[in-house]
This record gives C-alpha cells, sequence and structure tokens, in this order.
C-alpha cells in the first residue's frame, strides 16, 4: 500500500507534488490546501507587502552562563527558511556588527531548526555560543592514591638508613682503613634485604637458620660487616673467597679476592649515633617484615588543574619540579582564600611520620611536587587544558633530572657522587 505524506523539508502545501511513500512506491500527488493569495500582508522594510524576514517578539534570546550563547528566531517564507538552513550548520562561524558590545564577536552555530507555521510561514531558529567571551570557568581535581613503596622507603625509615650528603665523609676507623657511614647504612640495608631470603622471626631464644642468626648477631652485638674492595683484584684470574680483615695495612690478606670483610664496631649505648639509628631501624623493619608489613599505605597526590581556551595554547610537557602552590589559583587551594595558607600546611600535624621533613609534630611540610604533562582535549568551541602534578611525601624528586636548566656542556657540568 503506498501513501503520499510529507517527508524532510516537504510540507502538504496543496500545490507541489509530493513523491509517494514508502521509497521505492511509483506516483506523485499533491496533499494538503494551498494558501489564499494575499492571505497575509506586512508593510515591509523594502516596500513589500508579503512576509520575507522578521524577528519574533522575543528573540533575540541571550545568555551569560558558564559561556555565551544567543538564540536567534525568526518569520519567514518556508522555502526561505530551508535555504537559509542549509548555511546554518554546526561549526558555522558567525560575527556580529559590533555595534552592541562595541567590538565585534565571534560565535560558532550549535543547532539550528526550521518549523512550519501556518500557511507558507515558517520560523527559523538558530543557537550559538560564543568564541570571543565567556570561557567555562576552570576546574580542579585532586585525587590520592597508594604509591605502593617498599617498606624500606617509608618516612619512618629512610631518613635513618638511606645515605645523606655528610655520610660521604662521615667515617670510622677500623686499623688503618676508613669506613665510610655511607657504606655502613649500605651494609645495613643488605642484612635486612638478605633476612627477607628467609623471613624466620629471630626470638631472644633461637634463630632459625644460619642466614638470620649472622643477620640477628650483627644487629645486636655492635659489629657490622662492611665489604672494603680489594685494589689489587685481578678480573683475569681466578677469584678467592672474600677474606676477613682487621683493616691494618700490616694484617692484609693475601689472595686475588674481590672484597675482604671489615667489622666495623658500633658503640650501641651511643642513642643518637647514625648507625646506632639505622641498626634499631633494621630490628624494627624485620618485625614488620615477620608480620608480613612490607608494603605500607604511603599516599601520592595527583592535582590537576583545568582551564578553557578558544584558541590552542603553548604545551608544557613538564619533566621538572614545581610547587603548585602559587601556580594554581588561591580558590582552590587556601582555605582562606587570600593567599596566605594552603590545604597541605596541616598535614605535618595530622601525619607528622608521613608529612614533617623533621619528623616532629608540625615540623616543616614535606611534599615533593613533580610537574607532568599537560592534557589537551577539544570541546565544541573551547580547548581544555589540564595542568597536571603530582605530589609524594617520599623524599625528593631528582633535582638533576627533574629541572628547566640548561643540560650538562661540559664535564664539570655534571655531578659526581661516586
Amino acid at each position: 500500500m503506498s501513501f503520499i505524506l510529507p517527508v524532510g523539508p516537504d510540507w502538504a502545501d496543496g500545490v507541489n507534488d509530493l513523491p509517494a511513500q514508502p521509497k521505492g512506491a511509483s506516483g506523485f500527488g499533491k496533499v494538503g490546501t494551498p494558501v489564499p493569495a494575499g492571505a497575509r500582508e506586512v508593510d515591509g522594510a523594502n516596500g513589500g507587502t508579503e512576509v520575507q524576514l522578521e524577528e519574533l517578539t522575543n528573540s533575540p534570546e541571550i545568555e551569560r552562563a558558564e559561556q555565551g550563547t544567543f538564540q536567534h528566531r525568526l518569520e519567514m517564507f518556508y522555502d526561505t527558511a530551508i535555504a537559509y538552513l542549509g548555511g546554518l550548520g554546526r561549526g558555522t562561524f558567525v560575527q556580529d556588527s559590533g555595534r552592541l558590545f562595541g567590538v565585534p564577536t565571534v560565535w560558532r552555530i550549535l543547532s539550528s531548526k526550521v518549523q512550519r507555521k501556518r500557511g507558507n510561514i515558517a520560523e527559523l531558529s538558530y543557537t550559538a555560543e560564543s568564541i570571543s567571551f565567556d570561557s567555562p570557568p576552570d576546574e580542579y581535581d585532586l585525587q590520592t592514591a597508594d604509591l605502593g613503596l617498599d617498606i624500606l622507603k617509608h618516612p619512618r625509615y629512610a631518613w635513618a638508613l638511606s645515605p645523606v650528603s655528610s655520610d660521604i665523609a662521615t667515617k670510622k676507623h677500623v686499623g688503618d682503613t676508613d669506613i665510610f657511614y655511607t657504606d655502613i647504612k649500605s651494609g645495613i640495608i643488605r642484612l635486612i634485604q638478605s633476612y627477607r631470603d628467609a623471613p624466620f622471626f629471630p626470638s631472644t631464644s633461637a634463630i632459625n637458620g644460619l642466614i638470620q642468626t649472622n643477620i640477628m648477631s650483627q644487629i645486636k652485638s655492635g659489629f657490622i660487616d662492611i665489604h672494603v674492595n680489594n685494589t689489587a683484584y685481578d678480573s683475569t684470574q681466578a677469584t678467592a673467597t672474600p677474606p676477613h680483615w682487621d683493616g691494618t695495612n700490616a694484617n692484609k690478606p693475601t689472595g686475588n679476592y674481590l672484597y675482604a670483610i671489615v667489622s666495623v664496631p658500633v658503640d650501641l649505648s651511643d642513642d643518637a649515633d647514625p648507625i646506632v639509628i639505622a641498626l634499631a631501624t633494621a630490628k624494627e623493619i624485620i618485625s614488620k617484615l615477620w608480620r608480613g608489613e612490607d608494603t605500607p599505605y604511603i599516599p601520592t597526590i595527583e592535582l590537576r588543574w583545568s582551564q578553557y581556551f578558544f584558541a590552542p595554547v603553548y604545551l608544557d610537557l613538564g619533566g621538572y619540579s614545581q610547587d603548585p602552590v602559587g601556580v594554581v589559583p588561591d580558590y582552590f587551594l587556601d582555605p582562606n582564600q587570600d593567599g596566605t595558607d594552603n590545604i597541605f600546611s596541616q598535614l605535618s600535624k595530622i601525619c607528622p611520620q608521613l608529612f614533617s621533613s623533621t619528623g616532629m609534630n608540625g615540623g616543616p611540610v614535606n611534599i615533593s611536587w613533580l610537574r607532568k604533562a599537560d592534557k589537551v582535549d577539544y570541546q565544541r568551541t573551547w580547548f581544555k587544558v589540564d595542568h597536571i602534578w603530582i605530589g609524594s611525601p617520599i623524599g625528593t624528586w631528582d633535582p638533576d633530572l627533574y629541572n628547566t636548566n640548561d643540560r650538562p656542556q661540559k664535564a664539570s657540568d655534571f655531578s659526581n657522587l661516586i
């Protein structure tokens, strides 16, 4: 069964032939009642008497919210409206005269629509959004995640175990040999790592296994075995078993060994000695390892500040240390809204274990920030640019790798710590 009904821009005007439906049916026909000539006349701007193009009484409508938009609604002949519709596709740029805003402004069409009214008259409406003013407001997002780092990296222990710059020059004398604190702390870390290979908890009355016996005896006895490289070692010859050595030149062992083992005495009664502190740290870590607490919760922060622009902006791919405080607007980060404080300032009082650089309540807040790459997303009429930082209470981002300085150009420009 075929039928004749208007489809698409066609309408039942009683004058024009319409194709039969559905598609594939044969024949044409007219439907509807023709509009009598002169049924509606107006005094047009150019002396005409037929409706050509008239703005409706409630048009235009201009709104300024998250973005600037306008909507115009016009009456005209139906076929004229259809013709205009073809030039008002989504994304079309249009510009006003600038007479009322004081400067011409550019807009981009969002949607356009034709609605037939009585007779041969139609309403054409079109909506556009500004690309000259009123971009959406900034956005802000702060997320946290668990770093999932090993217990040795926890701030409670890292400060005591990790060698610091002063340890390079601080040393103990064993016979004629200087043993630097960096080597001693590295030896203590190796003791903890060795214990992990066979984690049986050592009690005061019994030690399970030879490895644990050796580890705990060193931690408790006040002597730490340190490897001292043999400068005369010949890699082309057979390697001998590392001997024990008292550190005196007169008693230096013979043989082709890679390193000798020197027992460094430690005064366990000196409660403030860095090595004694490192040994006490090792004891506590081993007790945690026995209970399976090898990956404690350590939060990391990802801070994202989003801005909107009508045109592309220069890209920042990060890779350098930068504190977002002072860069991100105060209305996102300052409870006082005046730049005198920031949302991170109380962390050393809330959790000095993680966020105090001194480990004491109220100490300087320890968060090391890395600027990450911007993320850019195009949305309809603007570019959304996400500025991203990642912050951690663990150590600091390497100042050699993450900075905005020139790369080394000569040998002396490199950091030589070994």
